[in-house]
C-alpha cells in the first residue's frame, strides 16, 4: 500500500510556495535599473514554479495511490475468509469485517459497539479473559480456541489469534483474526464418539463373553448331572424332578443365548454364512427336538410338506434358530389343540429363491393392541405384574433381527382366543450343489454307534473345570479318557502318546486351548486326529478362531450329552 505524503514534503511545498511569493514581491519593487536582477528573478522563478508544480502533481500521486490502496485494502478486509474484529480497550467491538458478522449470524449493526464477551460462550469467557490480559500486559500474539454463540443459539468452534495496538486517543486496542474451526470439531467430536463406541462395544462383548462363561460352567455341571442320574436306577418321581431341574437349565440356558444373540446382531458380529440349505431336513430337526415337549402338554405338533425347490444356498444354523425359536413360542403359548409348521417359496428370481416359513398354532392368540409392538425387544403379549407366561421378551425381537438379516422380514397374524400364525422368510441363493449329509441321526443312535463302533478308543480331555471335567468322563465312559487340566499339560500328553480324539477347552489356565491345538497339530501324526472345541462363551468368534487353530468341531457349554454324543461319534467318523 502507498504512503501518505510526510510532513517534510508538505513543509518542503510551502516553503517553495513563499519563495516564489517572496520574489514575486522583489520583481513588482524592483526599480527600473535593476532589470537584469528583475530577469534573474524571473528565472529563479520559474524554477520554483516548475519544482512546486512537479511537487504537487507528487502529493497528488501519492494520495491517489493512498486511496487505491485503502480501497484494496478494505475491499480485501471484507471479502477475506477469516473474521477480524477490533476490540476497544473496555471490550466493546470497533469494527469487524463481513466473514465476522455471517460467523456470529447477525447483522454488522447488531454488533457495533457491543461487547465482545456476550458473544462468547459463558464457559470460554475466562479463557478469553485470561488471553486478552496476557496480551495487553505484554506485547505478545497469544491463540486459543473459543466457543462463539450464533444467533440461533449454536456454538461456533474458532481459532482466535489477537494482537495489541494503539487505537489514536493512544489507549491500546485488541485486534483479533477468527478461523471458523467448527467442521474440524465437529469432526474430531464424531471420531472420538466413534471411538468410545467402540470401546464400549468391546467391553459389553468382553462381558457378555465372561458372563457366558462364568453361568455355563456351573449350569455344564447341574445339567451334565442331573443327565447322568437319569441313567442310573431311579424312581418315577426322583426322574420327573431331575427332569424340572434339566427343564430349568436349558431354559437359562436360552435366556443367555437370547441376550448373547441380541448382543451379537447389534453389534455387527452375526454374519450369515454361506452353505446348502434343505429345508425339509430343518423343519423336520425343529419339529423332532420338539415333540417330545409338545406332546407332554397334549399338543399335536407336525409339519406339512414342502414343495420341491431348487437347491438352496443360506444360512442354515440361523434358518433353523428363528424356527426353533417360533415353533417354541407356540409351545409356550398353545395350552391345547395342534401347531403346523410349513415351509414354502413365496416369490423366486434367476438367482433367488424368498422362503418362507410358518407357525400356526390354535393359543391363546394375541390382542391387537399388542401386535405392533410384539416384536421389539423386551416385549412380551403377557406384560402383566401377574404373568402368566415365562421368557424375557427377546425371542420375536430376535427372530425379526435375523430374518431381516438374511434379506426377509417377520410378523403374524392373529385372532385373540383362536390362535395365531408367526412367519419369517429368508432370501436364498439358488444353487446347482446337492446339500450335505450329516453323519449321524438321532442322538440315539450316535450313542449306540459309539459303543459299537468306537468303545475303546483313546480320548484327550484338557478341561480345566474338574465338575466339568467328570460329567464328559461319565458320558463318554465306553472310552479310553485321559485328562489335562491346562493347555501345558495337553501338548505334553499329546507328545508322549497318540489319542484317535482330542477336546480341548477353549479358555484353559496356562495356555489356552487355540494355541495348543495350534501346537498339537505339529506334532507328528496329529494331522488328520480330530479335535472338539469346548466353551462356555458361545461367541461366534470362538467358533470361527476355534476352526482356524485347527479345530473340526465346536461344542458350547452347557454341553448335552446327545449334542456330545453326535458330536463325537461324527468327528470319529470323519478323518481330516
Amino acid at each position: 500500500m502507498a504512503e501518505a505524503p510526510s510532513n517534510e514534503e508538505e513543509h518542503r511545498a510551502a516553503e517553495l510556495r513563499r519563495r516564489a511569493e517572496t520574489l514575486l514581491l522583489q520583481a513588482a519593487n524592483c526599480p527600473p535599473q535593476s532589470a537584469d536582477e528583475i530577469q534573474r528573478l524571473l528565472h529563479e522563478l520559474r524554477v520554483h514554479q516548475i519544482e512546486l508544480e512537479m511537487q504537487n502533481d507528487e502529493l497528488r500521486r501519492a494520495q491517489n495511490e493512498l486511496h487505491a490502496s485503502r480501497s484494496r485494502w478494505m475491499e480485501l478486509y471484507e471479502s477475506a475468509p477469516v473474521g477480524y474484529l477490533t476490540v476497544g480497550p473496555a471490550g466493546e467491538i470497533r469494527q469487524l469485517n463481513r466473514c465476522a458478522a455471517n460467523m456470529l449470524g447477525r447483522a454488522r449493526g447488531e454488533l457495533l459497539k457491543q461487547p465482545f464477551t456476550k458473544f462468547i460462550f459463558s464457559e470460554d469467557q475466562d479463557t478469553f479473559y485470561l488471553l486478552s490480559q496476557k496480551l495487553l500486559l505484554a506485547d505478545d500474539q497469544p491463540s486459543c480456541e473459543l466457543r462463539l454463540a450464533a444467533a440461533d443459539g449454536k456454538p461456533v468452534w474458532t481459532q482466535l489469534a489477537t494482537t495489541a495496538a494503539h487505537d489514536p486517543d493512544g489507549s491500546r486496542e485488541l485486534r483479533i483474526a477468527l478461523i471458523d474451526i467448527t467442521t474440524r470439531k465437529l469432526f474430531e467430536a464424531s471420531v472420538q464418539s466413534q471411538k468410545v463406541a467402540e470401546a464400549a462395544s468391546r467391553a459389553k462383548s468382553l462381558f457378555l463373553a465372561n458372563m457366558s462363561h462364568e453361568l455355563r460352567t456351573p449350569l455344564n455341571a447341574i445339567i451334565g448331572f442331573a443327565d447322568l442320574l437319569k441313567r442310573s436306577e431311579l424312581t418315577p418321581k426322583q426322574v420327573d424332578r431331575l427332569d424340572k431341574i434339566i427343564s430349568a437349565g436349558k431354559h437359562l440356558v436360552e435366556v443367555i443365548d437370547s441376550v448373547l444373540s441380541l448382543s451379537r446382531i447389534d453389534a455387527g458380529k452375526l454374519e450369515p454364512v454361506d452353505a446348502a440349505v434343505d429345508l425339509p431336513r430343518i423343519i423336520a430337526a425343529v419339529v423332532t427336538m420338539l415333540s417330545e415337549q409338545a406332546a407332554t402338554k397334549g399338543l399335536h405338533l407336525a409339519a406339512e410338506p414342502v414343495p420341491a425347490t431348487a437347491q438352496l444356498r443360506g444360512d442354515p444354523t440361523l434358518l433353523q434358530q428363528t424356527l426353533l425359536n417360533l415353533v417354541m413360542n407356540a409351545v409356550k403359548f398353545t395350552p391345547a389343540g395342534k401347531i403346523l409348521v410349513r415351509a414354502c417359496i413365496e416369490s423366486e428370481t434367476a438367482d433367488h429363491a424368498l422362503v418362507r416359513f410358518e407357525v400356526e398354532d390354535t393359543g391363546i392368540g394375541i390382542d391387537p393392541e399388542v401386535l405392533p409392538r410384539l416384536f421389539s425387544d423386551f416385549e412380551q403379549a403377557d406384560n402383566s405384574s401377574i404373568r402368566t407366561y415365562g421368557g424375557i421378551g427377546l425371542g420375536l425381537a430376535i427372530a425379526r433381527r435375523i430374518a431381516r438379516l438374511m434379506g426377509g422380514d417377520a410378523g403374524v397374524t392373529s385372532e385373540l382366543g383362536k390362535g395365531s400364525a408367526f412367519w419369517f422368510t429368508a432370501c436364498l441363493r439358488k444353487s446347482a450343489s446337492r446339500p450335505d449329509q450329516p453323519l449321524a441321526g438321532p442322538s440315539d443312535a450316535a450313542e449306540a454307534g459309539l459303543l459299537a463302533r468306537f468303545a475303546g478308543t483313546s480320548v484327550l480331555l484338557a478341561e480345566d473345570e474338574p465338575l466339568n471335567r467328570e460329567v464328559i468322563v461319565s458320558l463318554l465312559a465306553d472310552l479310553e479318557v485321559e485328562v489335562a487340566v491346562n493347555g501345558v499339560e495337553a501338548v505334553r500328553l499329546a507328545a508322549a502318546h497318540r489319542y484317535d480324539l482330542v477336546i480341548l477347552g477353549v479358555q484353559l489356565p496356562r495356555m489356552d486351548g487355540l494355541e495348543a491345538a495350534r501346537r498339537i497339530r505339529e506334532i507328528a501324526g496329529y494331522a488328520s486326529v480330530p479335535m472338539i472345541a469346548l466353551t462356555a462363551s458361545g461367541c461366534d468368534d470362538d467358533r470361527s478362531r476355534s476352526m482356524q487353530a485347527g479345530m473340526d468341531a465346536f461344542l458350547t457349554k452347557p454341553v448335552d450329552s446327545r449334542t456330545l454324543f453326535k458330536t463325537v461319534f461324527n468327528s470319529l467318523s470323519r478323518q481330516r
